[in-house]
C-alpha cells in the first residue's frame, strides 16, 4: 500500500495537502488553474478546511490588497495565521508517517500569497526588517497589516528653560488630577519628548511614538552647540518617508521656537543601539554661569580648577531625583574645567565630563552627596545655577 493510501485511510485530506505533504508542494500551487477534489469524498480536510483554494487565497489576496492601498511602503513579508490545533495534528501526521518532504500549511499559505501579491504590485518579499507584515487568516478570510516602525534620527536643541526632558507627570496622580498637580495630570504642559515626537507621529501617521534620547537634560537647563542626539521611534506608521524640513518647520511651531531639530534622518533600529553606546562612553560638554554669595578671588579659582580637572567625583544619587532614580554612588571623572568671570560675583564654568554626572551636584555638592565639588572647594554657596548643555563629544 503506498503512503497516500495509508495517511488517506485515517486522515480526510484535500488534495493539495496531500501533495505539499508528499511532495513538498501543492498540486497546481496556490492561484493555479488546479482543481480541488477532496481525496474523500463528503468529507472536510482536516488540514486546511477545505480553505487551500483557488478561490478562497484569491479573496484573501484582493482583501490584503485593499488594505494595502492605506500604507507606504516598498517590501512586505506575509505572515499566516493558523489554529494550533491544525498545527498539532499536521505535526503529528509528519511524525507518524515519517514526511521528510513535508511542506506546512502555514509556509504553503505564505508562499503562496506574498508571491501572489508581489506579482500584483511589483513589489519584493522581505523576509528580513520588511516595511510591513500582512497577516492572513485564510480559516477566516481576516486580515490584517502591521507596518514595522519607522526611526527618526535627529539632534535637538532646546533654547529655554522650563521645559522638561519627558512629560513631567504628577507623581501622586500620573496624569489624572488631583489637589497636588493643581489637577492638571502633570506639573509641566510641555516637554521636549512631546516637541520633538508628537510632529513626527502626525507625519508619518503613526498611532504612537517613543522617544529616545542620549542622556536628559534639567527642566531649566538649554541646549545648544551640536546639540543632543535623539531618535523619535515611530509605532505602526502609515507612511515611511519623511519630509525633513517640513519636519523641522512643525517642531518649531509646535514648541513656538523653544525647541528645534537638526540632521534629522530616517535610520533604522540598529540605530537606537548605537545612540545607547554612544552615550555611554561619550563626554559631556557644559557651559555653566553661577551666581555666588560673594566674590571669588583669584588663588581660589586656581586652586578650584587644580584640584577638579581631571579628578574623579564620587556622586551619590542627588536628592532631587531620588524619587525616581535608585540610591547608589556613581564615579564619574571630570575631563577638563576652565573658568571666566561674568560679574562680581558671577563665573561661567565650561565643563567636559563624563555622560552621566549631575552637573548642578557638581557645583552645589548636594549636602555632602557629591564630593568634591565647586562649593566645598570654594567654601561657598552658589545662589543661582544656569546649565547650557553644548554637546556630547565621542559620540
Amino acid at each position: 500500500m503506498s503512503v497516500e493510501s495509508e495517511i488517506l485511510r485515517k486522515y480526510s485530506l484535500c488534495e493539495r495537502c496531500l501533495n505539499r505533504l508528499i511532495t513538498g508542494r501543492s498540486g497546481g500551487d496556490l492561484g493555479g488553474a488546479g482543481p480541488q477534489v477532496n481525496t474523500r469524498q463528503g468529507n472536510i480536510c482536516v488540514l486546511c478546511r477545505d480553505r487551500l483554494n483557488d478561490e478562497v487565497m484569491e479573496e484573501v489576496v484582493e482583501r490584503a490588497l485593499r488594505v494595502l492601498e492605506y500604507f507606504e511602503f516598498e517590501t512586505f513579508v506575509v505572515g499566516a495565521l493558523v489554529p494550533k490545533y491544525i498545527k498539532a495534528i499536521e505535526e503529528q501526521l509528519i511524525s507518524e508517517f515519517e514526511l521528510t518532504r513535508a511542506e506546512s500549511v502555514k509556509k504553503a499559505i505564505v508562499r503562496s500569497i506574498g508571491r501572489r501579491i508581489s506579482e500584483v504590485l511589483n513589489r519584493p518579499v522581505k523576509f528580513i526588517n520588511p516595511d510591513l507584515v500582512i497577516h492572513v487568516d485564510i480559516y477566516t478570510g481576516n486580515v490584517y497589516v502591521q507596518p514595522s516602525h519607522v526611526y527618526i534620527y535627529g539632534r535637538y536643541l532646546k533654547k529655554s528653560g522650563g521645559i522638561s526632558h519627558t512629560p513631567l507627570y504628577c507623581w501622586k496622580c500620573w496624569g489624572s488630577g488631583c489637589e497636588v498637580c493643581g489637577y492638571k495630570g502633570r506639573f509641566l504642559e510641555r516637554s521636549v519628548a512631546e516637541m520633538v515626537g508628537l510632529p513626527a507621529q502626525r507625519l508619518l501617521g503613526a498611532l504612537g511614538y517613543k522617544f529616545h534620547a542620549a542622556g536628559r537634560e534639567d527642566v531649566d537647563a538649554r541646549v545648544e552647540g551640536e546639540g543632543r542626539p535623539f531618535i523619535v521611534e515611530l509605532i505602526s506608521p502609515r507612511y515611511r518617508r519623511l519630509d525633513t524640513v517640513l519636519y523641522a518647520e512643525e517642531v518649531r511651531t509646535l514648541s513656538g521656537g523653544d525647541v528645534e531639530v537638526k540632521d534629522v534622518v530616517v535610520s533604522n533600529r540598529s540605530s537606537l543601539r548605537v545612540l545607547k553606546e554612544r552615550y555611554e562612553r561619550s563626554t559631556k560638554h557644559y557651559s555653566v554661569v553661577v551666581e555666588f554669595d560673594r566674590e571669588i578671588d583669584d588663588e581660589a579659582l586656581s586652586r578650584l580648577i587644580s584640584t577638579l580637572s581631571g579628578s574623579v567625583v564620587e556622586q551619590r544619587t542627588p536628592m532631587r531625583v531620588l524619587r525616581r532614580r535608585p540610591d547608589r554612588i556613581r564615579h564619574k571623572r571630570v575631563h577638563g574645567l576652565s573658568v571666566r568671570r561674568v560679574g562680581q560675583n558671577q563665573l561661567e564654568f565650561d565643563v567636559v565630563c563624563d555622560a552621566g554626572l549631575y552637573v548642578k551636584e557638581l557645583i552645589h555638592g548636594d549636602n555632602g552627596r557629591t564630593v568634591p565639588s565647586v562649593s566645598e572647594i570654594l567654601g561657598t554657596k552658589p545662589l543661582r545655577i544656569e546649565l547650557t548643555v553644548i554637546g556630547l563629544r565621542g559620540e
